[in-house]
């Protein structure tokens, strides 16, 4: 389970979500930049995470090298929008 306040500046193009509470991992956090392309929009993720218990810090290691698995489950949903 995870506490997350979401703040959007449409100005910019810039999704700011700060984790207040999270089981997994504790603090953190992600952000988002949208850019508009010919093709559509490119969205930059930027993923921060302060791990406190024991198992999420052995597992924070391993998070960079899924990145091709989220670029997997994300890619369907984000070209039907």
């Amino acid at each position: 389970m995870e506490r997350a306040r979401y703040e959007w500046d449409p100005s910019t193009n810039h999704v700011t979500v700060t984790t207040r509470d999270s089981k997994p991992f504790g603090s953190g956090g992600w952000e988002f930049q949208m850019t508009p392309t010919d093709d559509g929009t490119r969205i930059d993720v930027d993923l921060e995470r302060h791990p406190t218990s024991f198992k999420a810090k052995m597992m924070s290691p391993i998070i960079p090298f899924a990145g091709s698995v989220f670029r997997k489950s994300f890619k369907e949903p984000l070209h039907t929008m």
